[in-house]
């Protein structure tokens, strides 16, 4: 689905399973499986409940490390704007 969007699934993000007092449970699926990163295939069952987190990037799906940044905010004008620091 990400191609239709011109974007890429980034590499190291897990998804895991929900339980009552428990966030990161065993079963995962993993956002983009490389050749360094897989998981054990996973067999769903009925009221398995997950915790989706869903990563994409415009570039290679690959993360890099930044020394500046900024950060974008919502206004009722404009769909994005830069908030300052």
């Amino acid at each position: 689905m990400s191609e239709s969007y011109n974007v890429n699934p980034l590499e190291g993000v897990i998804s895991h399973d929900l339980k009552k007092h428990l966030i990161d449970g065993n079963k995962v699926i993993i956002n983009k499986e490389t050749f360094e990163q897989k998981v054990e295939d996973q067999e769903f069952q009925v009221n398995d409940v997950f915790a989706l987190d869903v990563y994409v990037s415009s570039g290679e799906g690959k993360t890099k490390e930044v020394i500046d940044f900024f950060i974008l905010g919502l206004s009722e004008n404009q769909c994005f704007q830069e908030i300052p620091r």
